[in-house]
């Protein structure tokens, strides 16, 4: 990323929000602040400014919350799709991955179960013959 990118992103990420924020609070300022000191608004109507000011933002970021949750729903809806076609060929794969591990695993431990036995055996004719010569 260039300095000019940067900066430019800088710009329109950090400084355009905050100036925007603070100048719509200035105006808001300014026309509640005018109004009080024309003494056309009351209390009555501070209080029903306060409460629009409040509910405002929850209002806002409500709607943002349902269209953000209605985009989740259609990505979930489409991974699923794409997962039902594409898990028939996972699992032939996955199968394949399956069988080839089996097939080695099996081929390397043949030779173990058959030296391993064979030893067994020796041992067992070593121990019959001991046995035999000792009583013998």
């Amino acid at each position: 990323m260039s300095a000019k990118e940067h900066r430019q992103q800088k710009f329109t990420q950090i400084f355009l929000p905050l100036i925007l924020s603070f100048s719509l609070l200035a105006v808001a300022a300014t026309f509640i602040f005018s109004g009080i000191a024309d003494e056309t608004l009351d209390h009555r109507v501070w209080g029903d400014l306060s409460a629009v000011l409040v509910l405002l933002p929850i209002i806002l970021f409500l709607v943002f919350d349902i269209l953000f949750l209605l985009f989740f729903i259609f990505l979930t809806g489409k991974t699923h799709q794409i997962l039902a076609e594409k898990l028939p060929r996972v699992n032939s794969f996955v199968e394949k991955i399956t069988r080839i591990i089996t097939q080695t695993t099996q081929s390397s431990v043949k030779p173990v179960i058959f030296g391993e036995s064979v030893l067994a055996a020796l041992a067992c004719k070593s121990k019959k013959t001991k046995e035999q010569e000792k009583n013998g």
